[in-house]
């Protein structure tokens, strides 16, 4: 229960934003959280897992809002974007349900649901946020909304090297 508060606790403190906004851009999570250095290898491991963490739940978030926005389209290409961010956004979701079941020490099936209930509350905020970005610009995909697009591309195009950080965060950790 503790480590799961702990890990509510620092969703909350890298979701507020002082733009109105209900998240923080990635680029600016992963700025504040790279600051922090720790002398114990442990505590980087457990560090590096939160910050992993985190990613995975924000791009399977991302993913999955935008699927949901690119399904309502008519198009052929629209209708692509919509599956292919859907395959995105469950991929993460299964990677940061690992990367939950191993900072809390659950299992898989209480892990997902948890992280399931934390990555559709990031969706709210896409959604949310997006609406405000496009009262300001006439664009969904302005502001950090474009950064986390571009941030979660990333880390897809990289998402050997995040399952390769979750098998050795789990010797580390065990």
């Amino acid at each position: 229960m503790k480590k799961y508060f702990s890990t509510i606790l620092f969703l909350f403190v890298f979701s507020v934003n002082a733009q109105d906004f209900s998240q923080l851009s990635l680029m600016r999570f992963m700025e504040k959280s790279g600051q922090t250095k720790f002398d114990d290898p442990l505590k980087t491991a457990g560090h590096l897992l939160d910050i992993e963490l985190y990613m995975s739940a924000r791009c399977s978030a991302f993913s999955g809002w935008m699927s949901g926005k690119a399904s309502l389209g008519n198009t052929e290409n629209e209708k692509k974007l919509a599956n292919v961010h859907l395959l995105r956004s469950t991929e993460f979701s299964i990677i940061a349900s690992e990367f939950h079941a191993l900072k809390n020490d659950t299992d898989s099936k209480t892990s997902h649901s948890n992280i399931l209930k934390t990555i559709l509350k990031m969706v709210d905020n896409y959604s949310a946020d997006s609406k405000l970005m496009y009262a300001k610009t006439a664009s969904y995909l302005e502001g950090y909304i474009k950064e986390d697009m571009e941030i979660c591309t990333e880390e897809y195009k990289n998402i050997e090297k995040t399952i390769s950080k979750l098998e050795k965060l789990r010797v580390m950790l065990k």
